[in-house]
């Protein structure tokens, strides 16, 4: 969690790799890319929601990651 209790979206990158892409983690569930993970936080018209793979744990009826794999930022 970050700060104020929000989840933060974290990619990698270093200056050791020069000019290559950033990039981040994925989940597989299933053999494919899961949509995201929504939190029930209660009503109200807002409902968080995450790709992040901590949140691909398998608790409270999500789905649980089989696989992390590499993914690119782009470009």
């Amino acid at each position: 969690m970050g700060e104020g209790g929000a989840l933060v979206e974290w990619d990698w990158w270093t200056v050791d790799f020069g000019d290559a892409p950033a990039g981040a983690v994925g989940v597989l569930v299933g053999g494919s890319e899961p949509g995201p993970v929504y939190f029930d936080v209660g009503s109200g018209p807002d409902v968080p929601s995450t790709t992040h793979w901590s949140a691909y744990d398998g608790r409270a009826s999500r789905p649980r990651a089989e696989a992390l794999r590499a993914v690119g930022a782009g470009g």
